[in-house]
């Protein structure tokens, strides 16, 4: 894995990811009882697998940002957290035996999400609005998965990893 250093291009790809994380989240909101559903997730997660770790911070701060300006602003460090660790394991999870180890990270990742933000409502509202979180969650879960499998394809054919070469 090549280092990373934080010189003007990591900076730049960092705030245009941020920015491209919190419209894609903001933008299109399903209301839930604890939230909403998203694309954000499957811009984190495929962004992720073209760009790698400046995604993982910009997935922090675009959603943590998301949730703030949406009025949740109590789930932001939640948030933060939780995003960036997704973001996190599509980098640096290696299935090297598994064909799909794409869908799988995806799948670890919002299962993480999943589990994350069900301890968060527990402490937030309690153990009954806590499970009944789960749904909403699990279809962003799905939702994000999809979506990212499709915008992968979509990257690989336009070459956007080369953008910020």
């Amino acid at each position: 894995m090549k280092k990373t250093t934080f010189n003007t291009n990591t900076i730049v790809k960092i705030g245009v990811l941020s920015a491209i994380i919190f419209v894609s989240t903001y933008l299109i909101k399903i209301p839930l009882p604890t939230g909403y559903a998203h694309l954000g997730d499957g811009f984190i997660l495929s962004l992720t697998s073209v760009f790698g770790f400046p995604t993982i911070i910009a997935s922090a701060f675009g959603s943590a940002l998301c949730d703030i300006i949406s009025g949740y602003a109590y789930y932001a460090v939640p948030t933060f957290i939780i995003k960036g660790t997704m973001a996190s394991m599509v980098t640096f999870l290696k299935f090297q035996r598994l064909q799909k180890a794409l869908l799988v990270k995806f799948l670890f990742a919002e299962l993480f999400m999943i589990i994350a933000y069900f301890i968060v409502d527990w402490i937030l509202y309690g153990q009954a609005l806590a499970i009944g979180s789960i749904l909403g969650n699990v279809s962003q879960g799905l939702m994000g998965v999809v979506s990212a499998l499709i915008l992968v394809k979509a990257f690989e054919k336009t070459n956007i990893g080369k953008l910020f070469s």
